[in-house]
């Protein structure tokens, strides 16, 4: 996939979250703290299979089909899957990994593709105004609910 194509691609598949504020809590401790989101592009859909295999090379997914989401990736496996989207997009790697991947740290400061966070998938889901939302049960909801019944469909 060429660099023009992939930009395209991207740019066609990528939605502009406007910044905002939200509240997040810690039920363990009960306390609560304002987060400002800065604006942010995110993907529309869940990487699809082909497109996780014109960056990376590799099929890891159990259920086949280019148009579906791709499963069963570690959180490291979609750390370097950003960063190769990163450089093949010509933007600055997010993340910075150490030998043999054990350690990743984050640069705040790079231009490139991203996870998102517990933070900025609050505020993509539930959209503008002050909210309370308890942190870190949100990721199964919102990406890996059909994988676990063992079904996937396709995304585009």
């Amino acid at each position: 996939m060429n660099t023009d194509i992939l930009s395209t691609t991207f740019n066609e598949l990528m939605v502009e979250v406007p910044s905002g504020e939200i509240e997040l809590r810690d039920d363990r401790t009960k306390q609560k703290w304002p987060v400002n989101i800065k604006p942010f592009l995110l993907a529309k859909f869940p990487i699809t299979q082909d497109i996780y295999f014109n960056i990376t090379n590799e099929t890891p997914s159990i259920f086949k089909g280019d148009k579906r989401p791709v499963e069963t990736v570690t959180w490291q496996e979609a750390v370097i899957f950003c960063n190769l989207l990163s450089e093949k997009s010509g933007l600055k790697s997010c993340y910075i990994l150490s030998e043999q991947n054990v350690e990743i740290s984050f640069d705040q400061t790079a231009n490139g593709f991203r996870l998102p966070t517990d933070f900025t998938i609050c505020w993509a889901t539930f959209g503008n105004g002050v909210r309370t939302y308890t942190t870190r049960k949100y990721m199964v909801h919102i990406g890996f609910s059909e994988v676990a019944v063992g079904v996937t469909k396709n995304v585009v």
